[in-house]
């Protein structure tokens, strides 16, 4: 993902604090005289309302697939071995 920025932009401040606060991967790239958006592949995302909607649906991905490789370890309760 690549994070779009006016440096003057208070949504882009927005944009970067919950990218920062998810983890989510992304590079900036800083923009003259726009909004700051979002681009994911090839598809732009423009807008506050439309951002964060994008980002919620994210974070609800990435806490999924996090959920699927979070690390387990199984104790034997026939001789106590673990993993």
């Amino acid at each position: 993902m690549i994070y779009l920025h006016n440096n003057n932009d208070t949504l882009g401040q927005k944009i970067k604090d919950r990218l920062l606060v998810e983890s989510i991967a992304h590079k900036d790239v800083n923009v003259e005289g726009e909004e700051s958006f979002l681009r994911e592949n090839d598809h732009k995302i423009v807008g506050e309302l439309a951002i964060f909607r994008f980002l919620d649906a994210l974070s609800r991905d990435l806490d999924y697939s996090r959920s699927l490789g979070a690390d387990a370890c199984i104790m034997d309760n026939r001789n106590g071995s673990i993993c």
